[in-house]
């Protein structure tokens, strides 16, 4: 039906309705102290005293003035706002570290011991001969060792030298690291996966004694 001014025809109802959005109350100062005291893991108590002057007031008095701020609705909604954002930064933090660790197990289990130092076979001075002092050379291991500005030092447990010119390597376990990332991932194949490293370990034991590096 249309409508002309003047012309006295009534306007339908709808014309005079419409959507009315109700906006939440924002809360006052204080009130956003005392939410935020609670957010921080004081006691209704604590939180009321940090927001309000209570120097006049007992104990008992602050206690019931508390409860009630703490059930009011705006109160109470802006508390739980809070705490969702609060719990999900912890468990984004949570998932993060745990990310962090995973990232560091898989560093260990994909370590390799040729990542840090190399060693071989070959002709070098391994003496002096006491009567002429001529160097006696002949066969030994010789090993080189990386700068450790170069390289990731984190799966290194043990770097030291002996009084004696001993020479002591150790990596974290990579045996243990795999393991724990089976256990992580969830995988049924734990036993398999530590029988191929008995096998592969037995196979690198008889390559090494075969080509008698030492």
């Amino acid at each position: 039906m249309a409508y002309s001014p003047g012309h006295g025809t009534a306007l339908p109802l709808y014309f005079f309705t419409r959507e009315v959005v109700a906006m939440p109350e924002r809360l006052t100062k204080k009130q956003e102290k005392f939410v935020s005291e609670l957010i921080k893991g004081k006691s209704q108590r604590e939180a009321y005293k940090a927001a309000y002057d209570t120097s006049r007031m007992k104990d008992s008095s602050v206690d019931v003035n508390a409860s009630k701020l703490v059930k009011s609705a705006k109160v109470a909604q802006r508390l739980e706002e809070l705490r969702t954002k609060v719990e999900r930064k912890a468990e984004e933090k949570a998932v993060m570290s745990a990310v962090d660790v995973l990232r560091e197990i898989e560093k260990i289990a994909k370590g390799d011991i040729s990542d840090y130092l190399s060693f071989r076979t070959a002709l070098t001075v391994i003496g002096h001969d006491k009567e002429t002092g001529e160097p006696i050379i002949d066969y030994a291991p010789i090993v080189d060792i990386k700068d450790s500005r170069d390289v990731d030092t984190k799966n290194i447990q043990e770097v030291s030298l002996g009084a004696n010119g001993s020479f002591k390597f150790k990596m974290y376990s990579r045996e243990a690291a795999l393991y724990k990332l089976l256990e992580l991932y969830g995988t049924k194949a734990v036993d398999e996966a530590k029988l191929q490293l008995m096998r592969e370990r037995l196979d690198m034991d008889r390559e090494i004694n075969e080509k008698k590096y030492w």
